[in-house]
């Protein structure tokens, strides 16, 4: 036996050995024997097993309105859709896939007895899954798929529609849930695929126009960096499915407005996030000026060079990573009961090609106060104190807009 041959050998024993044990807990639902779900679990995981991770523009979702608008064309061969309620989203793409091409697996919590108790198209729908050439798995925690499908199976794309707590929740539980999927969809993610999840608006938090609306949304962009994923693409979503698992029971679910996410990760894809989607941290730069007449910021760039400010930030930066240094106001003596005139700057650091968190961002913060503290003269009790956690770029920009509506109203009265 040659040394090739050898290699496809231990290959196909260890595929063959892998799929007699998913055969146990992967059911097909149509009435199949045991011998034959083992047969279809073995030549499932081998295409999965054998296929190489390759570059997604090679192969292309073919067009159908159910999965979303006609230009959201996300490149996938192998895809894994998580909690899937009735099973009637895979059942409504299954067919629109060329089994050769792109291989489908949908999977659902409940095991397969309570599922087809409780879904009246679970049977059906899963017939229509497995006519196509594709797979249903059940009894899968979305939040532990590494433990299920290991270190060696890897998908192109997972998705998660409407994730929800079971039974009445609120937005605690939602955001646990949709922070430990991201953790665990990640690890079982190729290096090229997306992670994509469907939620309805104003539920994500990526386009609040205010603090307060972000802090009440899921935190959906935030807990996916902290998982390493960067929000790539949002789009509207199509329902055009029917939709039936109303907090875990048979019951149609309506919501305004849903909104599909791309998450990637940054790792080989060179991606640049728009500035709309961008997550930022922020901290204030209390900087102590020289003698001198300070009423405008035109006054304070005779001392301080932002320019220059900029540059030496940037440099201790990441590549990915960008910032924005602000103008925010002067504090003079007589209103701080200090001797110094003191300029304060906002710092902003954006996720621009790769995830910022707040652990992240608060290095970034140490670093450039240790960086301008050998330029300038820093308000030292203004030093070291934990940077924002990440909001929104575009939520930032709303509450600045916010600010300077309500300084001109100061003024004028």
């Amino acid at each position: 036996m040659t040394a090739s041959a050898g290699v496809r050998y231990r290959t196909f024993v260890t595929i063959m050995f892998i799929g007699i044990h998913v055969g146990k807990r992967l059911t097909l639902a149509f009435g199949s024997s045991s011998s034959r779900l083992t047969s279809i679990a073995i030549r499932y995981y081998a295409n999965v097993s054998s296929a190489k991770s390759r570059d997604l523009t090679q192969i292309v979702y073919r067009r159908n309105a159910i999965y979303g608008n006609s230009h959201v064309r996300l490149l996938a061969s192998n895809i894994l859709v998580c909690g899937d309620g009735d099973l009637s989203y895979a059942a409504a793409i299954a067919p629109t896939f060329d089994p050769a091409e792109v291989r489908l697996l949908a999977t659902v919590l409940e095991s397969q007895a309570h599922h087809e108790s409780t879904y009246e198209k679970s049977i059906s729908n899963a017939r229509v899954i497995v006519a196509a050439g594709h797979g249903v798995q059940y009894e899968v925690d979305a939040t532990r798929l590494q433990e299920i499908y290991g270190v060696e199976t890897k998908f192109d794309a997972v998705r998660f529609n409407f994730p929800h707590w079971r039974g009445k929740a609120n937005n605690r539980y939602n955001r646990e849930l949709l922070g430990k999927f991201f953790a665990s969809a990640e690890t079982v993610l190729t290096d090229h695929g997306a992670v994509e999840v469907v939620l309805f608006e104003h539920q994500s938090g990526i386009e609040a126009d205010s603090l307060e609306k972000y802090r009440s949304s899921w935190l959906a962009p935030q807990l996916a960096a902290e998982a390493g994923l960067l929000l790539k693409r949002k789009d509207s979503f199509e329902l055009n499915y029917q939709r039936s698992s109303y907090r875990g029971v048979d019951k149609a679910f309506f919501g305004k407005e849903p909104e599909l996410s791309i998450y990637v990760k940054p790792t080989n894809q060179n991606v640049q996030v728009p500035l709309e989607l961008q997550l930022c941290c922020r901290h204030e730069l209390h900087i102590n000026l020289p003698k001198g007449n300070y009423e405008h910021e035109s006054d304070v760039n005779q001392s301080i060079d932002r320019t220059s400010l900029h540059e030496a930030i940037t440099s201790h930066l990441p590549p990915g990573i960008e910032c924005d240094v602000l103008f925010s106001e002067i504090l003079l003596p007589d209103k701080t009961g200090l001797q110094e005139d003191i300029v304060i700057y906002m710092v902003i650091y954006r996720g621009a090609s790769i995830p910022i968190t707040q652990a992240s961002a608060d290095i970034y913060r140490s670093n450039t106060e240790h960086i301008i503290s050998k330029m300038y003269d820093l308000r030292k009790n203004k030093m070291g104190r934990t940077i924002s956690r990440p909001i929104p770029y575009i939520t930032w920009q709303k509450m600045v807009e916010e600010r300077s509506k309500e300084s001109e109203i100061v003024q004028t009265g």
